[in-house]
């Protein structure tokens, strides 16, 4: 009689776990959402598309930045998710300023381009792109006729219908399911307060790993507060470190997990206080190598950039900065480095033999 209780007890045990690896995997899932995904939320929660017209939409953000915030392109003239050129950067830049958002984050950009989109100047597409049937083929027409009138590529007659065809081919497939529906997760709803400007709403625990632009705001309020951080939107063991000590110093677990109780500590702390930002990141002064053999490793010895903050005041660093691409140099001929200082981007160009 013991032995069969024992085997019951193992059983259960056995049972509860795998329960649990279970809750916890579909937890996980639903808290990370890709800029892509994101992306569609945004497009069929707040803009009003149809599932077919967001994937117009996503099949050119592919070809224009892959989904990747910070990409800047056409000898360093355009930039984010749509790659906006000269005058457009500069207007998503101003209007993210006057609008208390942040022009390196995908709600900065989203919010941008809601609001172009419903301008005198491009509102004939958008409602073009809220129209198409919500079929393979409007997924197609949606694609052709974004790349058509709002990206305006060089050839856009044949890169029209290439990414035509991928937004029938590849994200109708993918998403016509949704119809038209946002996908869940802690970045879904188009109103979710993870994406939202300030990031002042609690959504999710933040703990080392994980990237966002709710890890962005946590580190600005922290270096705000005195700490000394990296802003870089990853949530890294020197970010845990710099949490902990917060925690430490207002009589909260320190875990270095950053949950709904500091959280709030960390948003409330010190209010009123105007955080200091970086607005603008030039290159006062090129590293000394920028010509490569294939295969070298990137230097950027001697390199001295000049950072300008919301508050007007201006510094040089000469450290504190990431590159991409960084390590060894394979692409043969003139390649453009990107350099990130804060989640702001500027860049110069090496030449590879």
């Amino acid at each position: 009689m013991k032995k069969q209780m024992k085997r019951v007890i193992a059983s259960l045990l056995v049972c509860f776990t795998l329960v649990g690896v279970f809750a916890q995997t579909k937890v996980d899932a639903a808290t990370t959402l890709s800029n892509e995904q994101r992306i569609y939320n945004y497009l069929v929660g707040t803009m009003k598309l149809n599932t077919a017209g967001a994937c117009g939409v996503l099949a050119n953000i592919e070809y224009e930045s892959n989904f990747r915030l910070g990409t800047i392109s056409d000898g360093g003239t355009s930039y984010g998710i749509c790659q906006w050129h000269k005058s457009r950067w500069t207007a998503l830049k101003n209007y993210c300023k006057k609008n208390g958002l942040d022009p390196t984050t995908l709600n900065g950009q989203l919010a941008y381009l809601n609001y172009e989109l419903n301008t005198k100047s491009y509102k004939k597409i958008l409602n073009y792109i809220r129209s198409v049937d919500n079929t393979a083929k409007g997924a197609y027409n949606a694609g052709h006729y974004w790349c058509y009138y709002f990206e305006v590529p060089a050839n856009r007659a044949s890169k029209s219908v290439t990414r035509g065809n991928t937004a029938k081919n590849k994200y109708w497939k993918k998403y016509k399911g949704y119809n038209g529906k946002t996908i869940s997760g802690s970045g879904s709803s188009s109103t979710s307060s993870s994406t939202s400007s300030t990031g002042s709403t609690f959504t999710r625990s933040l703990k080392t790993g994980v990237k966002g632009d709710d890890v962005k705001y946590i580190q600005r309020k922290l270096k705000a507060l005195g700490y000394s951080i990296s802003v870089d939107g990853s949530y890294g063991k020197g970010t845990a470190e710099v949490v902990k000590k917060f925690q430490k110093a207002n009589g909260l677990k320190a875990d270095g997990v950053c949950g709904s109780a500091t959280w709030k500590a960390i948003v409330n702390a010190k209010s009123g206080q105007t955080t200091k930002t970086v607005t603008a990141v030039v290159i006062k002064k090129q590293p000394t190598k920028l010509t490569y053999k294939k295969g070298a490793t990137l230097n950027t010895s001697g390199m001295k950039l000049k950072v300008t903050y919301s508050d007007g005041s201006t510094k040089e660093v000469t450290s504190g900065f990431t590159c991409t691409p960084n390590g060894k140099l394979n692409t043969v001929g003139k390649q453009k480095i990107v350099v990130s200082y804060e989640g702001i981007t500027t860049g110069y160009y090496v030449t590879v033999q």
